[in-house]
């Protein structure tokens, strides 16, 4: 009877153990499952992500070159409102584009010749003893005195038969006086530091346009919307620029620190 009881409860936990086995394999079967889906999920968007970064980053970029190409053609256009409206190589077309500068004008200054006879004169009457001069102010009254009531004047002489254009600048004020033949002058150009002029009054047929840096324009000029400029030096910032903004090459370049005259052969 003990056997029995013992064979009974031994089955009976045999069939415990056997239900609980039963019952555990469908619950560990679907974690398993739903690990694995997990992990197809995480690798679709593991995969996915980095194409839809690329395709944002691409999107991006192509916005960030929108956004940078905006600017530039908004520099662009302003670039282009800056560039001159005057068409100065229609006016300068068929003709030869020569250009002076200075630094100032030496109308002023005496020749050598007149130094020489001005240092001359000088000794003589130092020498003379009812004279108030001395020999010792005479290298000042030959070499660095000035003439008075003479104008700051460069004049250029226009030799040549053809058709010319002038570009004329200079730092300090310089009166610019045109001889010569002029009924071929396409343009007279004026640029520079401080303000100068033009004399004669040139006839209609020649443009003459001005712009300086304390001033606008000269009598008898047109005002120009293009930068001033100046220099004696021939650097290729100046070629730059005269190519720049008058697009044609430059026939002939003149320059000297101080002058008074000038020749166009």
């Amino acid at each position: 009877m003990f056997k029995n009881w013992i064979f009974v409860h031994f089955f009976w936990i045999v069939l415990v153990l056997a239900l609980i086995q039963t019952e555990q394999k469908p619950i560990t079967n679907e974690i398993t499952t739903s690990q694995l889906e997990t992990v197809n999920t995480a690798r679709q968007i593991n995969v996915r992500t980095p194409t839809s970064e690329r395709d944002e980053s691409f999107s991006t970029t192509n916005t960030t070159h929108t956004a940078s190409n905006a600017p530039i053609s908004i520099n662009q256009n302003q670039a282009t409102e800056k560039k001159s409206l005057i068409n100065f190589k229609d006016i300068i077309a068929d003709s030869e584009l020569h250009y002076v500068g200075v630094y100032e004008s030496n109308a002023r200054e005496y020749t050598q010749t007149e130094q020489r006879q001005r240092k001359t004169e000088c000794e003589s009457q130092a020498n003379n003893p009812h004279s108030s001069k001395v020999a010792s102010d005479c290298w000042h009254y030959a070499y660095r005195a000035e003439k008075k009531n003479v104008e700051d004047t460069v004049t250029v002489h226009i030799n040549s038969h053809r058709k010319v254009s002038l570009i004329l600048t200079s730092y300090d004020p310089v009166k610019w006086v045109i001889q010569g033949n002029t009924q071929n002058l396409k343009l007279v150009y004026i640029s520079g530091y401080h303000a100068s002029d033009i004399v004669p009054r040139l006839s209609s047929s020649t443009k003459t346009y001005s712009n300086f840096y304390e001033a606008t324009t000269c009598s008898f000029c047109l005002g120009s919307d293009i930068p001033y400029f100046y220099g004696y030096e021939n650097s290729g910032d100046l070629q730059s620029k005269i190519q720049q903004y008058f697009k044609t090459p430059l026939t002939s370049f003149q320059g000297a620190y101080s002058a008074k005259n000038v020749y166009i052969n």
